[in-house]
């Protein structure tokens, strides 16, 4: 009888020891092992479920109960907070079938080791996950029907679906690979955040209920919108777009007190249908008659350090005219402040009439330089004066200043070759060339 007892026991312990170890964990994530050191993260149960305790296995096989009870979710409230050591495989698995969240970023100061791979795909309950600072480099998530909301920020993702989860409000995913993102065909993602990440084209038309969009560092040449009348905030800062249309957002317009930061571009045009009330485009390539004049003053409009596109190489004139006098901002026409500047290993500012003259914004050189920049001022745009409009570096290819018939009864002076040779005293008739009368350099064309 006690053989018989004792068998039965035996074969008892093995078919639990099975379930146990054939059991699919609702959440798994996977940790580099290192002794001593712990692992933290946060957990939450599925809204209407009663607070109770999960079980962990980590990473051995045993699989023992939380110390407390899981704290219910709420997206104002707390998770449960939870700690461990890793062990064996480093495959930490979660055992419960009511997890709704989980949060297993980085904890600078409770966690050494960051998680490489995270399986989800048992946990059909799960509205909300955080795992930045890690080393993650896929996640799926077509099992989980009811996500709203992730965070994979500083992480190693290559790319990003979220197509099958039709419920997805919030997306933070800065600073990874991911070059493009799948959606569902009716979204409704209302934040997105998408800083540091590959995209080079970006596409929100089918997005209607976005109201805020950070897309900085991406790489941008082509921004598409729609009508997304509900976006409030939209940050394209530190791309290479060169324009940029915000016509049909008309959520950004100030009456919606909507922001709008492009600053670090290439953009040369702005359209917009209500100026927004923040608007942020400093350091773009605005020629100062082309910087937007909204029709209302802004909360607060930012427009200095614009770099203006001029040909690489003039023929000793600059035609900058159309910047000489604007109104812009101010109440009426205001006077541009040009100053010239040869660049070099110490740029110097030129003199004027020595080194060049102006006469309503058009620049005559007197010599030629390698490379020159002009940088433009003017209290029809106030920040200008802190921070100047700058030309891109050009060459002057030569002098101006051009030989004209003599005027009668002009005393004739002589002319000489760049060699020192007399000349005569009518350059008119010489062949074309660059010669020096009076010790200043004339061209004759």
């Amino acid at each position: 009888m006690k053989k018989i007892c004792m068998t039965a026991l035996l074969a008892m312990a093995a078919l639990i020891g099975a379930t146990a170890q054939d059991e699919k964990p609702t959440v798994s994530f996977k940790i580099p092992v290192a002794e001593g050191k712990t692992k933290s993260f946060a957990v939450a149960l599925k809204p209407g479920a009663a607070p109770a305790k999960i079980r962990i296995d980590w990473g051995d096989g045993n699989i023992v109960e939380s110390d407390v009870e899981i704290a219910v979710y709420d997206i104002y409230g707390v998770p449960t907070s939870l700690q461990g050591k890793p062990v064996g495989t480093g495959v930490v698995r979660l055992f419960g079938p009511d997890i709704a969240s989980l949060d297993i970023t980085l904890n600078a100061k409770l966690d050494e080791e960051k998680v490489t791979e995270i399986d989800v795909t048992n946990a059909p309950e799960l509205i909300d996950l955080t795992a930045a600072s890690n080393d993650i480099e896929a996640v799926d998530f077509s099992r989980n029907p009811r996500l709203e909301r992730v965070s994979l920020t500083n992480n190693r993702l290559t790319q990003a679906d979220f197509s099958a989860n039709p419920d997805i409000v919030r997306i933070e995913l800065i600073n990874n690979s991911v070059s493009s993102i799948a959606l569902p065909d009716e979204p409704k993602v209302e934040y997105l955040q998408l800083n540091g990440n590959p995209l080079g084209r970006l596409d929100i038309s089918g997005m209607p209920k976005l109201k805020s969009l950070y897309a900085v560092g991406c790489g941008l040449t082509e921004f598409v919108s729609g009508d997304n009348t509900e976006l409030k905030t939209l940050s394209l800062s530190k791309n290479s777009l060169t324009a940029l249309d915000i016509t049909r957002l008309t959520g950004l317009g100030l009456s919606n007190k909507g922001s709008l930061s492009a600053t670090d571009n290439k953009l040369t045009e702005l359209k917009w249908s209500e100026f927004p009330r923040i608007v942020n485009i400093d350091r773009n390539c605005f020629a100062l008659d082309r910087l937007p004049v909204p029709e209302n003053t802004p909360y607060r409009y930012t427009y200095g350090g614009q770099t203006v596109a001029v040909p690489a190489t003039v023929d000793g004139q600059l035609d900058l005219s159309a910047q000489a006098t604007l109104t812009g901002l101010a109440d009426g026409p205001q006077p541009t402040s040009f100053i010239v500047v040869a660049m070099g290993d110490e740029p110097a500012e030129l003199a004027e009439g020595t080194d060049y003259t102006i006469d309503n914004g058009v620049i005559t050189f007197s010599r030629a330089f390698d490379s020159v920049v002009v940088r433009m001022s003017t209290q029809a745009f106030p920040a200008t004066v802190a921070a100047p409009a700058v030309t891109t570096p050009f060459g002057v290819a030569v002098a101006t200043a051009i030989c004209k018939p003599a005027v009668a009864g002009a005393t004739p002076r002589e002319v000489f070759s760049l060699q020192g040779v007399s000349m005569g005293s009518e350059p008119a008739r010489l062949p074309k060339g660059i010669y020096i009368s009076n010790g200043k350099k004339i061209v004759v064309k």
